[in-house]
């Protein structure tokens, strides 16, 4: 089982390689910024439904079924649709199911159709290399009850909704500044839920502290028992707009440039302007600049919590399969999980419908899991396979 680990920060001449932080948001992508946490997690989230991925269009999707209480997912860096993809994406919704959509950048088609404006600054961030700093995410306490700041070590949240469809939409979460950056918008008989951080749900976030409750808790108002759970793997190798509405565009000098990288480059450019004026008037020889000292304090810091590498650390992931575990016997029978005793055994058995031996063997599974520091392989995967076994056989 490929897990991530957070290392031990890397200094120079340690020989160690650095992590790739390319943001793929590949579901099968175990580095930092791939999803396969949240992929599964939210297979986790819904044990009952067949999470499919698929590699296809929202229209193909469309045109291959007709679902009417399902929960579709995308996360990608953009979210570049084609205008046959935004009519789709609508009539899905409307039909009564629910869309997750993640995404630093989104189509004008799609957001001129919904009445949306998007404020990205991830490719600003990205060009002009802003440092990095800790960031963090919150959920509206209003409709969560919860206040928690949910955060890691990278480049600022700084991406927000600029403008909403009235009476249409609700605020779900902020992020630094406070600005939203997670809404729901309501659509015939379904609900849209778009995300304009796509970090927010990559491995390295999510393995930060308690963070996956962040991921969890964002699903929440999805359907609790949808018929079907699509994970949409086609939208993270999409780099280009589709759009009828950026035909104008293509084959020009700015044809990529989209949204703050557009921005950037403007500014960039008149950056370069003013220098070059600014140095004609020099009339004294240029002063070389000493190269100052360079600061590994702050290179240590950054690579702090930052950084991934693959590697197993199977006492971590145990420890998360049984907090998530218990808490779903907690919240599906109102058990209390903190000592497991005969009695306690017995009454999930009889709640849940599993054979009381096959409750014992898994919570002796648990207990030797608890008490051991070290867990191998196959004591995870027998640990997994008695889990599954539990949703499996429970009524």
């Amino acid at each position: 089982m490929a897990v991530l680990h957070a290392c031990a920060p890397l200094q120079k001449g340690s020989g160690k390689d650095m992590p790739n932080l390319k943001e793929t948001y590949d579901y099968k992508d175990t580095r930092p910024f791939g999803t396969y946490v949240a992929h599964r997690l939210l297979k986790a989230m819904y044990p009952t439904a067949n999470v499919k991925a698929l590699k296809e269009t929202i229209e193909d999707a469309r045109r291959n079924s007709y679902d009417t209480g399902a929960v579709y997912v995308t996360i990608a860096e953009s979210f570049f649709t084609s205008d046959e993809d935004v009519t789709a994406l609508k009539n899905y919704v409307r039909a009564g199911n629910d869309m997750f959509v993640a995404a630093s950048e989104f189509d004008n088609n799609l957001l001129d159709e919904i009445n949306c404006s998007v404020n990205s600054s991830s490719g600003i961030q990205l060009l002009l290399n802003v440092p990095m700093a800790p960031t963090s995410v919150k959920l509206n306490q209003v409709h969560y009850g919860d206040s928690s700041a949910y955060g890691y070590f990278y480049r600022p949240f700084a991406n927000f909704f600029r403008a909403l469809p009235k009476g249409e939409s609700v605020v779900l979460g902020y992020n630094d500044n406070g600005s939203p950056n997670f809404v729901v918008i309501f659509m015939g008989s379904g609900r849209l839920f778009l995300h304009c951080e796509p970090r927010a749900f990559s491995n390295y976030f999510l393995l930060q502290k308690n963070n996956y409750q962040y991921f969890k808790q964002a699903m929440t108002f999805t359907k609790r028992s949808p018929e079907k759970v699509t994970w949409n793997d086609f939208y993270p190798d999409i780099h280009r707009p589709r759009s009828d509405k950026d035909d104008d565009n293509k084959g020009s000098l700015f044809d990529g440039l989209k949204g703050g990288l557009l921005v950037a480059f403007w500014m960039l450019l008149a950056l370069i302007v003013l220098y070059i004026i600014d140095g004609t008037k020099r009339r004294q020889r240029i002063i070389p600049i000493r190269k100052p000292n360079e600061n590994t304090t702050v290179t240590f810091a950054e690579t702090v919590g930052l950084l991934y590498l693959q590697k197993k650390d199977n006492k971590n992931i145990s420890e998360k399969m049984i907090a998530y575990f218990n808490e779903f016997v907690r919240n599906q029978y109102f058990l209390n999980t903190n000592h497991p005793t005969s009695e306690f055994i017995t009454t999930l058995s009889r709640k849940s419908g599993v054979p009381q031996d096959m409750v014992e063997s898994l919570y002796r599974e648990i207990a030797h899991a608890q008490r051991n520091n070290v867990i191998d392989d196959y004591q995870l995967l027998s640990l997994n396979q008695q889990i599954q076994n539990f949703y499996k056989y429970r009524n």
